[in-house]
């Protein structure tokens, strides 16, 4: 790299120099001490150029290094993002089979739901027609115990009248009373 930059310096400084080399040639033939105080400068010019060339090229090293750090951060960064990637796609695939079995849970109950609400009503119907039934059952208790009343009476307006058939046939009241209850 280094070797590539000065082969660049050397090209850029390459017309500076024939320009220079053109009035060198003629000032030579004039002064001699000139010629080399021309060069001397020439030389320092140079090696300012060759230092402030490897003073760029450090500069470039360093930021070389720098972003290859950065270059490996961003790398094990990517690497943990995309174990976390992998993570989190899991978690994800047991959430969703969570939720399937969540789901396959909440049908069953709503299935039972609806089988106790027929359940419910099943037995609400049967309440209604046991308490109709009861209702009539009631109904014909009371029709029977009217019938049974009315017959306790006719019984006894029939016992009253056996009573007084028997008591106007016969003389002695006293013994045909005990001999009807006797038989009763």
């Amino acid at each position: 790299m280094r070797d590539e930059k000065l082969a660049a310096l050397v090209t850029m400084t390459q017309p500076w120099l024939r320009d220079e080399e053109g009035v060198c040639e003629n000032d030579r033939e004039e002064d001699p001490q000139l010629n080399l105080n021309d060069a001397l400068r020439g030389q320092e010019d140079m090696k300012e150029q060759v230092t402030m060339v490897d003073h760029r090229n450090t500069l470039m090293q360093s930021e070389i290094e720098e972003l290859r750090a950065a270059l490996e951060q961003t790398e094990r960064g990517r690497k943990v993002s995309e174990q976390e990637l992998v993570d989190i796609s899991e978690l994800v695939g047991l959430l969703h089979s969570q939720v399937h079995e969540l789901e396959a849970e909440v049908e069953t109950e709503q299935r039972r739901g609806v089988n106790a609400v027929k359940g419910v009503l099943k037995y609400e119907r049967r309440v209604k027609e046991l308490t109709y039934q009861t209702d009539e059952d009631k109904k014909n208790i009371s029709r029977l115990q009217n019938l049974v009343d009315k017959l306790q009476l006719k019984v006894k307006v029939y016992k009253r009248h056996g009573e007084e058939a028997v008591y106007g046939s016969q003389p002695d009241p006293g013994r045909i009373q005990i001999r009807w209850w006797t038989c009763a």
